[in-house]
């Protein structure tokens, strides 16, 4: 029999033997350690999902944050010119401010976080890639083992002692792709069940470790536009033809 009409065969076995499972015909052996394993991975797999999910919203924030401040210096900048560039000494610190925080959302937010939180994690949503497909293959093989088993019952009891024998040794060595499946499930799954909370508990303090910078970073560029407008703001004073009357502009200070 060719590799190719083999597999066709396999994959009949495998789809036959589904639908007999399916509407009672025939059952499997159900593997208790295996049940309890993939209830785990359910688990996992939804945390872990969440975790990425949540982190994927929150840089996308970051970044449309960032795009609004690029687009916000870009406005002013136009409207300063076509204003003779009248309101530089207020102008030029917002500016500054939002060029600042675009560096710093990129550089000590986003980049930081795919550095030191994602690259770790991914690494983890890798191996709960791997159980999947380890799953999905899993499965395949136990409807086959199990389709290899009707077989030589059917054989046996048909006193076919050529296809039982060709049978039988297929029906052996599946079953041991079966066992060597479900245990790599399991002790993989069983790893990561011991160790999920530290995993999502350090991926979380990395996280806040790092907002908390960004916003320490975030509040002093605030301080530095505020001290800049007010410098500006002192300096043009003098200049400023309404002071001489009791007019003037206060100094720019940041809401409390």
């Amino acid at each position: 029999m060719s590799k190719l009409w083999h597999e066709v065969k396999k994959g009949t076995s495998i789809a036959t033997q589904y639908v007999k499972e399916k509407t009672g015909v025939s059952k499997s052996e159900v593997n208790p350690l295996f049940e309890s394993a993939c209830e785990k991975y359910q688990v996992l797999n939804e945390q872990f999902t969440t975790f990425k999910s949540d982190l994927d919203v929150i840089l996308d924030s970051a970044q449309k944050a960032s795009k609004s401040g690029a687009e916000m210096t870009k406005y002013l900048q136009q409207a300063d010119k076509a204003n003779g560039s009248s309101s530089q000494s207020v102008v030029v610190p917002v500016c500054n401010f939002f060029e600042n925080n675009e560096k710093v959302i990129k550089e000590q937010f986003n980049d930081t976080v795919e550095k030191d939180v994602m690259a770790n994690f991914k690494e983890v949503l890798k191996t709960m890639d791997h159980l999947g497909e380890l799953k999905s293959k899993r499965n395949k093989t136990a409807l086959y083992v199990g389709s290899l088993k009707n077989d030589t019952e059917k054989y046996a009891k048909n006193g076919d002692s050529e296809k039982l024998t060709k049978a039988k040794i297929e029906y052996e060595q599946q079953l041991d792709t079966l066992n060597h499946q479900t245990e790599e499930f399991i002790n993989t799954v069983g790893q990561l069940w011991q160790t999920k909370a530290s995993i999502l508990e350090t991926a979380i303090q990395e996280f806040f470790s790092i907002t908390y910078g960004l916003s320490r970073q975030l509040y002093g560029n605030v301080q530095t536009m505020e001290a800049n407008i007010n410098s500006s703001y002192a300096s043009n004073t003098a200049e400023n033809p309404y002071a001489a009357v009791g007019y003037s502009v206060p100094p720019y200070a940041p809401p409390q």
